[in-house]
């Protein structure tokens, strides 16, 4: 007889505990840490969970819990997980040397240890945090924490909140470091510096424009500034001995894992193929030679440094301080570069994400030729941006630029040096293969197409085009007055079309995507959230699928005919949308001034007519919570039109008819046969409920019912209707007339009682 398999002491002591569960923290007795600071003998613990192992993951909300008196252990590693909000209660120790953790919550006599991985959100701390490696965005130490940082990176938004206690020791913390009132923070180093001077103080605190460097003591070097959102009162110094800092030049053309993170005075690193430098790298009165590799996000350059960038790719929030030299002749720079005043930045090659800011009292050059501000020829010896302006040219290399106050781009004063640019080579090029090192972007003139297994990152076209087929990606990229064909391949996230280019997209555009003065024909593919147009933009949508958050700008004209957006579409000031099909998702809303027209389609729950809009109602289904706010104005276009079962008196043809009664039934035909019924709240009591305030405008205007079958409209069907026919089908625009079948879209279901009409 075989005998049943046995529950693990693993399972059974679980569940005897019942120590896993989802809920609020127990609230249970505080003590202190049950084996002191850092990972401790598994065999200390009464129960011991293993990610992955025993199993892969901790779900989003889970609690990790003690019976009183009790002592758990949790062991993250490379390819476990901790989900969102997950708690870390009184009595249990997480160790964290892999995988990751999404945003966790530890109590009060917890104690986490980082050693690698890390945390990708929030960690919030009442107990102990060791962290010895891996990198966390974001930590909170709240009332009664204590914090000891010796190495790894936190690098957005450290807080040492009121009741904490912070120990800095090593490793490297980025921008938003606040140590706020009542906080005990120390900082365990030497070479301490406030604004270049040599700073003997045993506390600090950060005044406006203060920069305070330094070097911890595992050798990392650190740079706190309000410019970065930093701030702290009080914080205590304590100088200990530092390691020798080795002046020889140091060449890195493999990926470094761990610290010091920086480079302290009088040492020069230069970076090539190969190599890799993570975030929050420091440089303080030292130099940096970017040749090629890459340096993460939140580089920070101090006074007396010299950062030379001629190949790679810098990460965003890159900052270059007072006194500090940045010379830029290639590679590809992030979002978020500013060149702080009294920094000094010459700029001959390479390529620029978003967010460029040449900050007022900055020294900025750009060297190059073919300089253009908002289209037209530009020989200016400075040049400034205004609101709405946008700023080419090519570089002494050869790499055209786009700047623009649209994109958040800052430029005050910059000097433009005209050199010679390279001859434009007009032959069209392709790119196969992964291609770090360019092109970087092409000019009048040029074409260029990515095709399966290329990709090219920092891009931008001018007066070009840019082919992007099968496989093909392009990430990072700007264009203006330029066409873009996307059949098959892709383009990243943050792309920007300006001053009269076509984009035509036929498959996957990543989140972000703004069109400013552009026309943007989508036939397919998929779009992901934050798509904008504006400032003369034109959008046709006959297909393919968008993300959450779709704006139409002011003045711009936004045409759907199939295709699916998600929740979260805005019409704003100044701009038209004509919906004839598709169909788009929860929570539309017409803002002030803008004119939406609704022919056909199906609109999800949740329309907004807002104060200053103006909304025509011809066809299409709409959802539940229709909503006409006051000022707003909804003008329904139909053959039949009922009140509470009653017809409307008084209509007479083409002539718009005030409705001013609330709270009863509007149902009727649209003007393309589709029924229609709206309830007259005159109280908003739900999203789910349609409303029209009785200082909304609501009119109907009797029209006469299309002749199905008379495409060309000339009062016969016959014939000449079948051009017309197969146009508006191949086109899958709408016409009420090509709508045989009367379901709201004019497609392959037509054409036979189409057919059976012409012969009649």
């Amino acid at each position: 007889m075989t005998q049943a398999p046995q529950a693990s002491p693993l399972y059974l002591a679980c569940r005897a505990t019942t120590w896993l569960a989802i809920s609020a923290l127990l609230i249970s007795p505080s003590w202190a840490q049950v084996n002191g600071s850092g990972p401790s003998p598994a065999s200390d613990f009464d129960v011991v969970l293993n990610l992955p192992g025993d199993q892969r993951s901790l779900p989003s909300g889970t609690s990790v819990q003690n019976s009183p008196g009790q002592t758990t252990q949790v062991n993250l590693s490379d390819g476990g997980s901790i989900g969102i909000l997950s708690g870390v209660g009184s009595g249990v120790e997480l160790n964290i040397t892999g995988g990751g953790a999404s945003m966790l919550s530890a109590a009060s006599g917890s104690e986490v240890n980082i050693i690698g991985g890390g945390v990708l959100s929030t960690l919030s701390v009442a107990g102990e945090l060791n962290i010895t490696g891996g990198a966390s965005d974001r930590v909170d130490a709240n009332s009664g924490s204590v914090v000891n940082l010796s190495g790894g990176t936190v690098s957005v938004g450290f807080t040492a909140n009121s009741g904490s206690e912070v120990n800095i020791s090593g490793g490297a913390v980025g921008t938003s470091f606040r140590a706020l009132n009542g906080s005990d923070v120390e900082l365990i180093g030497g070479e301490f510096q406030l604004n270049g001077a040599d700073f003997s103080g045993s506390t600090i605190s950060l005044s406006d424009d203060d920069i305070f460097t330094g070097t911890l003591a595992d050798g990392s070097s650190f740079l706190f500034s309000d410019f970065a959102d930093s701030f702290f009162e009080g914080v205590t110094l304590t100088t200990v001995p530092l390691p020798t800092a080795d002046l020889a030049p140091i060449v890195v053309s493999t990926p470094v894992e761990s610290g010091p993170f920086g480079l302290r005075a009088g040492q020069t690193l230069t970076l090539q193929a190969g190599g890799s430098i993570g975030d929050n790298f420091s440089v303080v009165k030292a130099t940096l030679n970017i040749e090629a590799g890459t340096i993460g996000d939140l580089a920070e350059v101090s006074d007396n440094s010299t950062v030379n960038i001629s190949g790679g790719s810098v990460g965003s929030r890159f900052d270059a301080y007072s006194g500090s030299t940045v010379n830029i002749s290639g590679g590809i720079l992030g979002n978020g570069f500013d060149a702080l005043p009294g920094s000094a930045v010459t700029i001959s090659g390479g390529s620029f994400g978003l967010d460029f800011d040449a900050s007022p009292g900055s020294d900025v050059e750009l060297i190059g030729g073919e300089f253009r501000l908002n289209g037209a020829a530009f020989s200016g010896s400075t040049v400034s941006l205004g609101s709405g302006d946008f700023f080419t040219g090519t570089l002494a290399d050869g790499s055209p630029f786009i700047f623009s106050d649209i994109t958040m781009d800052e430029l005050t004063d910059v000097t433009l040096t005209v050199a010679p640019v390279p001859a434009a080579d007009l032959s069209p090029i392709v790119v196969n293969s992964l291609n770090p090192d360019g092109p970087l972007g092409i000019r009048s003139g040029q074409t260029l197409t990515v095709e399966a297994g290329g990709r090219i990152e920092g891009f931008t076209a001018i007066d070009a085009t840019l082919n992007i087929e099968q496989g093909g990606f392009v990430d990072l990229a700007e264009v203006s007055n330029s066409v873009v064909n996307i059949n098959g391949g892709a383009l990243g996230d943050d792309f920007n079309a300006f001053d009269g280019s076509v984009i035509n997209i036929n498959d996957s555009v990543g989140d972000n995507f703004d069109a400013f003065g552009s026309v943007v024909n989508v036939t397919g593919g998929f779009l992901g959230r934050n798509f904008k147009a504006s400032d003369g933009s034109e959008v046709n949508i006959s297909g393919g699928a968008f993300g959450f958050n779709f704006r139409a700008g002011p003045d711009t004209v936004v045409n759907i005919s199939g295709g699916q957006l998600a929740n979260n579409v805005a019409a704003e000031t100044g701009s038209v949308v004509n919906i004839s099909g598709g169909t788009l998702g929860n929570n539309f809303n017409a803002e002030a001034g803008s004119e939406v027209n609704i022919s056909g389609g199906t609109l999800s729950t949740g329309f907004d007519a807002l104060t200053g809009s103006v909304v025509n109602i011809s066809g299409g289904t709409l959802g539940n919570g229709f909503g006409a706010e006051p000022g707003s104005e909804v003008n329904i276009f139909g053959t039949e039109f009922f009140i509470s079962g009653s017809a409307v008196d008084g209509l007479q043809p083409d002539q718009a008819f005030t409705i001013t009664d609330r709270d009863v039934t509007l149902f009727g035909f649209f003007a393309n046969g589709q029924q229609f019924s709206f309830n007259l709240n005159a109280v908003n009591t739900s999203s789910f409920i349609d409303h029209f305030s009785p200082d909304s405008v609501l009119t109907v205007t009797l029209v006469t019912p299309p002749v199905l079958g008379d495409v060309n409209m000339d009062g016969v069907v016959d014939f000449f209707d079948i051009q017309p026919f197969i146009s508006v089908l191949s086109s899958r625009t709408f016409q009420a007339e090509a709508d045989i079948d009367g379901n709201g879209v004019v497609d392959f279901f037509d054409i036979q009682p189409f057919i059976g009409l012409l012969n009649q």
